[in-house]
């Protein structure tokens, strides 16, 4: 799974990964704690396809605990359908291999009919795949229970026809599984969707104040002075005001946050991608969350650095030029967030900016300069693309 996958779902990938553990762990122990089961496999096929079968249930259970380990849960689907086919080629390898014997009483119908294929349909309901996991069951537990009854000689009937009532019931198992993958799912989205709303509400509502006392200084003083200007020459008092007018801009731009709430990582997270995606949904985003998703940060913070993402892009869109591609970075860690805005657009030399370029110098480094140790860079050349780089880390890092 992507960083982002796992901010987008990041209940239904905790699901998953439990899940996927579990069953890895459940799939690998059985096969090992029924020996009478694996030995009448060499007894009936040979080793040979006891080899194959060992090797199929220690790579699928293997891989299985090794996404729910590793929190790889973007693979749990082609794991699960790799192992779905391995199985598949094992019972029909079996048919191949049988020697011919029977065993009046195999000990091994519950296992190779029911249990294996149920694992590997419950792993698909956690991937969400209903129709695969019934599939599987009905395919694999089918041909299993037909070479089970052929193991038997053809006598064992009664367990033959107990083995298909208990496939039956096992396919309430996966339709559990699926359902839990989906109310996950459900509530994942249902989470975004709120957490959309709210971010959708929260910059105006924060900013509507500063941004009245702006338009304000704007429409009185900037556009007053502008509408003052007469061909000529320029009135003394009118030069006088303008450094005024910066001056207040300055000090707009300085004013100290008033929020103090924390804000978890994985939220930080989440407000980032939402935040970059109604400004522009072709913009590639990667967040990677490595430290605990609860850790707090001061909101001033995470606000800030949103805040001079979006003006990076406002750039990109203003200067880049036509058909300039834009990815989003952030590494979010215990003690510090680091972002980069990259694109490959048509550059520029960052030491001829002026100061008075007020999306650079106010909506990104002075912004960043606010917050305790915040820090913007700019790192371009004409015709080499533009990186804006922002960083934070908490004080008690930086001693």
């Amino acid at each position: 799974m992507s960083p982002s996958r796992k901010t987008r779902w990041p209940v239904l990938c905790r699901v998953q990964r439990v899940g996927s553990l579990l069953l890895g762990i459940a799939y690998l122990a059985v096969f090992f704690l029924a020996p009478s089961r694996v030995v009448e496999g060499a007894l009936l096929a040979g080793w040979g396809w006891l080899a194959f079968a060992i090797a199929v249930v220690v790579t699928s259970s293997a891989a299985l605990i090794a996404i729910g380990v590793w929190n790889r849960t973007e693979y749990l689907e082609r794991v699960v359908l790799a192992s779905a086919i391995s199985y598949l080629a094992l019972i029909l390898a079996w048919f191949v291999a049988w020697n011919g014997n029977s065993i009046a009483e195999p000990s091994g119908l519950d296992y190779w009919v029911v249990f294996l294929p149920g694992v590997i349909g419950c792993a698909f309901g956690f991937c969400g795949r209903i129709a695969a996991a019934i599939a599987h069951v009905v395919v694999a537990g089918g041909l299993s229970l037909a070479a089970a009854v052929i193991a038997a000689g053809g006598t064992n009937v009664t367990e033959a026809f107990a083995a298909i009532w208990i496939l039956t019931l096992l396919c309430v198992f996966e339709v559990i599984s699926w359902a839990v993958a989906i109310g996950a799912l459900r509530f994942d989205e249902e989470r975004t969707a709120a957490l959309r709303s709210t971010i959708a509400s929260l910059p105006s509502g924060l900013r509507s104040a500063e941004e009245r006392r702006l338009d304000a200084m704007i429409h009185d003083r900037l556009i007053a002075t502008l509408v003052a200007l007469r061909p000529g020459p320029v009135d003394e008092s009118l030069i006088e005001s303008v450094p005024s007018i910066l001056d207040d801009l300055s000090d707009w731009s300085k004013q100290p946050a008033t929020t103090v709430h924390q804000v978890a990582a994985l939220e930080f997270a989440q407000r980032l991608r939402l935040f970059v995606e109604n400004l522009d949904d072709g913009i590639d985003i990667e967040t990677a969350v490595n430290c605990d998703p609860g850790t707090r940060f001061p909101s001033d913070v995470s606000e800030a650095i949103i805040e001079a993402i979006g003006e990076a892009i406002r750039n990109v869109h203003r200067h880049a030029g036509p058909g300039a591609a834009c990815v989003v970075l952030c590494d979010v860690l215990d003690d510090s967030i680091a972002a980069m805005v990259v694109d490959d657009g048509v550059g520029f030399e960052p030491e001829a900016v002026s100061d008075a370029r007020i999306g650079v110098s106010l909506g990104i480094m002075e912004r960043m300069g606010q917050i305790d140790g915040g820090k913007g860079r700019v790192v371009s050349a004409p015709g080499s693309g533009t990186r804006v780089e922002l960083t934070w880390s908490r004080p008690e890092a930086r001693r």
